[in-house]
C-alpha cells in the first residue's frame, strides 16, 4: 500500500526537465546574456549554468548552457522560437536524463 501511494505521488509531483542548449551567433550580432535569459525565462526555463566560447578566429560567439523547465513541451516550443530568431546561426537543444 505504501509503495502504491508513493508511486501515485511520484506521478502527481511536477518533474523538472533539463536540457543542454548551445547557441551560435555571428560577431556583431550576439544577443546579450540578459536578453537571452529574459527570452528563456519567458519561455518557462531557468538557466543554471552558462559557458562562453569564441570560435572561427573570433567570427562566431557561442553560449552553452544548462536550462530546466517543468513543462517538457517547452523544449520543442523553445526550438521553434530559436529557429525563428534571425541572429542565431546555429542552435542545439539536447534534453538530458537528469
Amino acid at each position: 500500500m505504501t509503495l502504491a501511494a508513493l508511486r501515485w505521488l511520484e506521478w502527481r509531483v511536477p518533474r523538472q526537465s533539463f536540457a543542454r542548449l548551445t547557441l551560435c551567433f555571428a560577431k556583431g550580432h550576439v544577443l546579450e546574456q540578459d536578453e537571452l535569459e529574459r527570452i528563456l525565462t519567458k519561455s518557462g526555463f531557468t538557466v543554471h549554468q552558462v559557458d562562453y566560447r569564441q570560435a572561427e578566429s573570433g567570427a562566431i560567439f557561442e553560449y552553452k548552457m544548462v536550462v530546466s523547465t517543468f513543462e517538457f513541451s517547452s523544449i520543442k516550443a523553445l526550438a521553434n522560437r530559436l529557429r525563428a530568431t534571425p541572429d542565431i546561426l546555429e542552435f542545439h537543444v539536447s534534453p538530458t536524463a537528469e
